[in-house]
């Protein structure tokens, strides 16, 4: 689940049955109205964009275990439109309140997930955390300077501040 920044609405992605992948719905809480929002299945890891205006999310092949990026206006007057397709399985953690880039986290092999930078024009991204332990949910902070985010690296998830730019890093949870 997550909250559209304005606290307007929030977006889930529900999955479904007899072996179908799941879609986005959305439930806005004045009008308290759940919708449904995507109906191509295999859809995963709604972000909402800064101005709550667009929802951003990944939708799976399972026929080549890839994820290819879409946004959809959140008035739903448009078809979702493709922006990248990167030769990976990725979901999305964040969109950049500037609207164009993204964290993600994504599956390098069978046992490594990263956190990548996303340029959302291109589909590129370049590493943010790549190390041989479990990271995702990448967060940045309201001012863009410092970046949140969960690793494995001590045994046990653990949550972990880093500056945006990648330099230094600290530990904020004990004992997972």
């Amino acid at each position: 689940i997550t909250l559209s920044p304005d606290g307007s609405r929030f977006a889930v992605a529900v999955h479904g049955t007899g072996g179908r992948g799941g879609d986005i719905w959305v439930y806005d809480l004045g009008r308290q109205l759940l919708t449904r929002f995507t109906f191509e299945g295999n859809v995963i890891a709604p972000a909402w964009s800064s101005d709550s205006q667009w929802i951003y999310y990944s939708a799976l092949d399972p026929s080549t275990h890839k994820a290819t990026l879409h946004r959809k206006p959140v008035t739903g007057d448009r078809e979702a439109e493709r922006l990248g397709s990167p030769d990976i399985l990725f979901s999305i953690e964040q969109i950049s309140k500037d609207g164009r880039s993204a964290f993600v986290h994504l599956r390098r092999d069978a046992t490594i997930v990263d956190v990548d930078r996303m340029d959302l024009a291109t589909g590129r991204s370049e590493p943010f955390l790549s190390t041989p332990f479990y990271e995702a949910g990448a967060q940045a902070s309201p001012d863009g300077r410092l970046v949140a985010y969960q690793s494995d690296e001590t045994g046990r998830p653990e949550i972990y501040v880093k500056t945006s730019n990648g330099s230094g890093r600290f530990q904020v949870s004990q004992g997972g």
